[in-house]
Parts: structure tokens; C-alpha cells; sequence
């Protein structure tokens, strides 16, 4: 519960930026959250962060492409990143972006939003750690949102 609520709190804190919650600010959460290993949903940032490197090595044009084209290559793909890609699609194809929400369609279903943010994923370079994450967010972060990013990273893991 309490990784729920610093999840939340993240996702809050970076999503009051841009008013909203975009694939950047989801992908954002993703790359603060990929070094978590003790919750079962902490799992999804860190092979999300995983599928996006492997993609990233295998087609330097995944941003490109489509979002049909990126979905076809990822379903489709006898190499690594598709092989990741049905893993993910096995494991958490049952989640989605706002999963409470009753209304949301999960990525097995609907896989666009997971694509979105893979294809945002890709397009941002790795971190190493919390503080050489931050100037590499597609979210614009004031003093006080990086303060609140340094004190929740560490309690969400």
C-alpha cells in the first residue's frame, strides 16, 4: 500500500507540471521507478526501461514509426525486443495507464498507449541515478519538484 501511495504521489508531483497525465510524464515515472525490485508492479518501469534499450539497440528508427507500424514490429518480431515485448504483454497485459479507472482498456486490448510511451522511452537516454535522471525528463522540473522527486524516488523502492 505504501508503494501505492508514493507511486501516486510521484505520478502527482510530475503530472502537476503539464496539467495532465501524458505518455511523457508516464515514461518520466517509468525512468524514476526502474530500479525498484520489490513490489510486483515496480517490475513494469524496469522491463518497460529493459524493452526500450533493447529497441533502442535493434531499431534506431522505433520513434518513427506508427504507431500500427511499431505495434506490428514488436507483435511480429522474432528478435529480442519482440520476445520482450510478448513477455511484457503476458506478464502485464492485464494493467493500463490508469488502471483504477473502470473505463481504461487494458494493453492487451489496447496496446497504443504502451507503444506511446515505449516510443518515448526510446527516445530518452539512460540514467544512472536519481539526480542524473532529472535533467533528462521530458518534464520540466521547478526547485521544489526535484526536492519532492529526491525525498519519494527513494521511498518508492
Amino acid at each position: 500500500m505504501l508503494s501505492s501511495m508514493s507511486n501516486l504521489m510521484l505520478l502527482m508531483t510530475l503530472g502537476s507540471v503539464s496539467g495532465d497525465l501524458t505518455p511523457e510524464v508516464f515514461s518520466d515515472l517509468a525512468t524514476l521507478l526502474s530500479s525498484c525490485e520489490q513490489v510486483e508492479s515496480a517490475d513494469i518501469p524496469s522491463r518497460l526501461k529493459e524493452l526500450s534499450r533493447v529497441i533502442r539497440k535493434f531499431r534506431t528508427d522505433f520513434t518513427q514509426l506508427t504507431i500500427e507500424e511499431a505495434r506490428s514490429y514488436l507483435e511480429q518480431n522474432d528478435e529480442e525486443p519482440g520476445r520482450l515485448y510478448r513477455e511484457f504483454i503476458h506478464c502485464h497485459g492485464h494493467r493500463c495507464i490508469k488502471e483504477f479507472d473502470m473505463l481504461s482498456v487494458p494493453w492487451q486490448l489496447d496496446p497504443e498507449p504502451l507503444i506511446i510511451t515505449l516510443q518515448h522511452a526510446v527516445a530518452t537516454p539512460e540514467p544512472a541515478s536519481v539526480e542524473s535522471t532529472e535533467p533528462i525528463l521530458s518534464t520540466p522540473l521547478n526547485l521544489w519538484r526535484r526536492m519532492a522527486l529526491r525525498l519519494l524516488v527513494p521511498w518508492t523502492k
